[in-house]
C-alpha cells in the first residue's frame, strides 16, 4: 500500500512538471482557431484617432510670407501661450483644453476634439485661408506612445507609424518572454467615455481583422505570466532531465527505505 501512495505521488508531480513546460502552442502566433485558440468577429478597418481633451497637437504653418510664417510658427524656447508650448526651436505643441480646443496664436479657440490630425489640418487651414493665399499645415499627434507592462520588456514606445499593430508593437519591446501568457494579453484603451480593459488571445490569426490588431495611442498593454507558474522549463530537453533525475532520486529512497525496515 505504501509503495502504491509513493507511486502516485510521483505520478502527480510528474503531471505537475508537464504542466509547468512551455509547449509551442502556448507561445506561436498566428494559429488557427480551435481548441485552445478562440477566434474572433473580422471588424471593419478601424477608423483614425480621434483627438481627446489634454492630447497634445504639434501644428507648423508654413507660407511664402516669410513674416507670416514667423508669426505662426513662434519657436522661443520654454515660453508658454494659452495652450500652447513651445519647447524648442522649430516644435510647437498645442494642448487640448477641457472644451477640446486649442488656443492658436493671434486666431483664438479652435475646436479640435472628435477629429482626426487631417480633419484639424483641414480646420486649421480654411480658418487661416482668410488671411493667407499660400500656405500649408502639418499636423501631428505630439503624444503618439503606447506602454508595456507586466512579463515583458516594460517602457514606453513612441508610434512610428500611423496604424501601428499588436505585432508590431511588441517587435518595438523586444518580444514576449517565454511564460508570458499570451492567451490573456489585456490593453487598457482611453477614450472619450473613460478607460476601457480588453482582453484578448495574441497567438489567435483571427485577431489580424479583429479590434485588438492596431494599437491606439496612450494604450497600455499588460502581459502577465502562466497562472501557478513555479517551475520554469523551456524545452522538453530540459523537462525530461529534470523528471530523470527525480525518478531516480524516488527509487533510490524507496531501495534505502526498504533495505532499513
Amino acid at each position: 500500500m505504501k509503495i502504491k501512495n509513493k507511486n502516485l505521488t510521483i505520478l502527480i508531480f510528474l503531471v505537475f512538471i508537464v504542466s509547468s513546460c512551455v509547449t509551442t502552442k502556448r507561445v506561436r502566433y498566428l494559429q488557427e482557431p480551435g481548441w485552445s485558440i478562440p477566434s474572433y468577429e473580422e471588424m471593419q478597418t478601424p477608423e483614425d484617432y480621434k483627438v481627446q481633451v489634454l492630447d497634445e497637437l504639434y501644428i507648423r504653418v508654413t507660407t511664402l510670407n516669410k513674416e507670416m510664417s514667423e508669426l505662426f510658427n513662434l519657436s522661443s524656447s520654454n515660453v508658454t501661450a494659452g495652450s500652447a508650448t513651445f519647447s524648442s526651436p522649430g516644435f510647437t505643441s498645442y494642448t487640448v483644453n477641457e472644451n477640446g480646443a486649442i488656443i492658436f496664436p493671434y486666431i483664438g479657440e479652435i475646436h479640435v476634439a472628435d477629429h482626426t490630425t487631417r480633419e484639424i489640418k483641414r480646420i486649421v487651414s480654411d480658418t487661416l485661408s482668410s488671411m493667407l493665399n499660400d500656405l500649408s499645415v502639418d499636423v501631428k499627434l505630439v503624444n503618439s506612445y503606447f506602454s508595456i507592462l507586466g512579463d515583458a520588456k516594460n517602457g514606453r514606445y513612441a508610434i512610428t507609424k500611423e496604424r501601428l499593430n499588436i505585432f508590431q508593437a511588441l517587435a518595438l519591446a523586444g518580444d514576449l518572454q517565454d511564460f508570458s501568457d499570451r492567451a490573456n494579453i489585456k490593453i487598457v484603451r482611453q477614450t472619450p467615455e473613460g478607460a476601457i480593459v480588453r482582453t484578448f488571445d495574441v497567438r489567435s490569426k483571427d485577431i489580424i481583422d479583429s479590434e485588438f490588431y492596431h494599437i491606439q495611442p496612450n494604450d497600455v498593454i499588460y502581459v502577465q505570466s502562466f497562472n501557478g507558474q513555479f517551475f520554469g522549463f523551456n524545452s522538453f530537453t530540459t523537462l525530461f532531465s529534470v523528471v530523470s533525475s527525480v525518478i531516480s532520486l524516488t527509487f533510490i529512497f524507496i531501495r534505502f527505505g526498504n533495505v532499513f525496515k
